[in-house]
């Protein structure tokens, strides 16, 4: 099964204007299928063929993310069968682009069903240097050899944190990140030295956060780490090992 949406805005004042285009695009596809998109759920009007799902958010564009999760959770459709149809104010009219990856471009309904869904963007070549820059320096740290870093959309670094050890109690370095982030992290991405303990994993859930990277696998084996692995996947968090630099790792 596939979902194909068309962001647009509801009501009169918006229809034919290029805004819609979204709109209008599933509007053809449903004459040409010979169905109507008269079925209502999650806030969204659609119809289903066999092979497909067709979709008119209708809580405006700028929200879309939400109802588009909604259908994918709801008829367990995997993202890689989510086509977004949407006007592009860069390209000229009578062009169309098709990406299977990239940014919001500024759209803000795209950037919305970006961070609700936590799309996980590729790094660009110069991006991925300078990651490879900030990751040795936080778990080279004098005080620590453990460290975090929370990471957005635009592959912005928001937050960084490390294990703290002079107090009576160990605050991990995810833990810390989380707190230093002062905002919203969902759809974020979080690196780390080590795989977090399962305090740290219910945080990262409580925070929204969707991709974990971790790049030593010391304790992969122990059952808090295990425990840790089944809580996220089960709250749908992906986590993969990275590769780290040739350090000592101590938590």
């Amino acid at each position: 099964m596939k979902l194909i949406v068309g962001l647009g805005n509801p009501g009169k004042e918006y229809e034919n204007t290029r805004h819609n285009l979204g709109f209008i695009i599933v509007d053809r596809l449903v004459q040409k299928l010979n169905v109507e998109l008269s079925k209502k759920k999650f806030n969204g009007l659609y119809c289903r063929t066999s092979e497909y799902i067709l979709l008119q958010p209708q809580n405006y564009m700028n929200n879309s993310g939400e109802c588009i999760r909604a259908f994918l959770n709801y008829f367990r459709i995997p993202v890689d069968n989510l086509l977004v149809i949407y006007d592009d104010i860069a390209l000229p009219l009578g062009k169309f682009r098709y990406r299977s990856q990239g940014s919001a471009g500024g759209h803000n309904g795209v950037k919305d069903i970006i961070e609700v869904l936590g799309i996980l963007q590729n790094f660009q070549s110069a991006e991925k240097e300078e990651i490879k820059k900030i990751i040795p320096d936080l778990l080279t740290d004098p005080n620590t050899q453990v460290g975090a870093v929370i990471v957005n959309q635009n592959k912005e670094i928001v937050a960084t944190g490390y294990n703290e050890t002079k107090y009576p109690y160990v605050v991990h370095a995810e833990a810390n990140a989380i707190i230093h982030a002062r905002q919203n992290c969902r759809g974020f991405s979080l690196y780390t030295t080590l795989f977090p303990c399962c305090e740290c994993a219910k945080l990262i859930i409580q925070a929204g956060i969707k991709h974990i990277f971790y790049s030593h696998d010391k304790y992969n084996e122990k059952e808090e780490v295990m425990a840790a692995k089944r809580m996220l996947k089960d709250a749908g968090v992906e986590y993969g090992l990275v590769a780290a630099p040739k350090i000592v790792f101590e938590r």
